[in-house]
């Protein structure tokens, strides 16, 4: 199905978003590896320079959220889908190219990854009973009523997280199409320069959202008993 006017990347029988999700995925790959061939101790590449500074920057950021030892096993991830985001809005830019992240079936499957991503950490961290158990917290009498609420609340991440990236990049390019059609010169570099920006801070959101899920989801039961110790702790004061 061509969803565009001028589709350079169209395979007949599958949708235009697939196909260049799939070119932006081989593109990734491919520069991955050109890079990985070229690796030193104190890269000269400019563009290696920053992606290794990008790489410290989540590095930093995920220590801080998770902690070390948990940051190691999250890092390769939420790097990875940094760039891969980044990479499937910036793509829109290209005249003809088709920006996968303006469809919601892609972004939906982004959000329905991540969703399934922190549930699994916790009960990964947590085991399944401890994990289910803040979904009963609070009095007893009140988790016929939080209960629904507390599942709602997390099946409702997914249409924030996928609406939300999927509205801003797909806002972006109407603006562009918009303005060229109406001043085809200077104006529509402009929503170019706009939607080059909003790439990388949508990308961080994105990924910045699903790293609190996880982080949510894997020190919940950890500050519980953090909160019990310090209980335990309290020494009595006799004030007779």
């Amino acid at each position: 199905m061509q969803e565009h006017g001028l589709v350079i990347f169209h395979i007949p029988g599958i949708p235009d978003f697939i196909t260049n999700t799939w070119v932006v995925m081989a593109i990734i790959l491919f520069v991955a590896y050109k890079l990985s061939q070229n690796l030193d101790l104190f890269p000269k590449n400019k563009f290696l320079l920053a992606i290794e500074s990008l790489y410290k920057f989540f590095k930093d950021l995920l220590n801080q959220t998770l902690g070390k030892e948990k940051a190691k096993k999250f890092l390769p991830y939420f790097f990875a889908l940094f760039i891969f985001i980044l990479c499937m809005n910036l793509w829109g830019l290209i005249p003809g190219a088709v920006q996968p992240t303006s469809n919601i079936n892609t972004t939906l499957a982004l959000a329905i990854l991540s969703f399934i991503l922190y549930h699994a950490s916790g009960i990964k961290f947590q085991g399944i009973i401890n994990y289910i158990k803040h979904f009963l917290s609070g009095p007893k009498w009140l988790i016929p009523l939080m209960l629904p609420v507390e599942i709602i609340s997390h099946f409702a991440r997914i249409i924030s997280l996928s609406f939300r990236l999927f509205g801003n990049m797909f806002g972006d390019e109407m603006i562009v199409l918009i303005l060229f059609t109406i001043f085809p010169l200077v104006l529509p570099l402009l929503g170019m320069l706009i939607v080059f920006g909003n790439s990388f801070l949508q990308a961080f959101i994105f990924v910045m959202l699903s790293i609190i899920y996880v982080a949510l989801a894997v020190h919940h039961h950890h500050e519980e008993k953090e909160k019990e110790k310090e209980k335990e702790n309290v020494p009595d004061i006799d004030l007779a």
